[in-house]
């Protein structure tokens, strides 16, 4: 891959990872702290972190997972 290619491609991995973030905070009310865009042939893959709001975490420390 050439060198112009890798910048053009971590260019548009971080664009999908800005707008994922900006996507959940204006929909959820809350984004998450980080997001991590892969990118493989077809498949794109946006990995978030710590991206529940404080109703989730709640549900999440009282073991009620499957409510959230």
């Amino acid at each position: 891959m050439a060198e112009s290619d890798r910048g053009s491609l971590g260019e548009v991995r971080a664009a999908i990872s800005r707008e994922i973030v900006r996507l959940q905070a204006e929909y959820y009310g809350k984004g998450p702290t980080r997001a991590k865009t892969y990118i493989a042939e077809d498949l794109v893959v946006v990995v978030l972190e710590e991206s529940f709001t404080r109703a989730e975490k709640t549900l999440a420390e009282r073991g009620e997972r499957d409510a959230i």
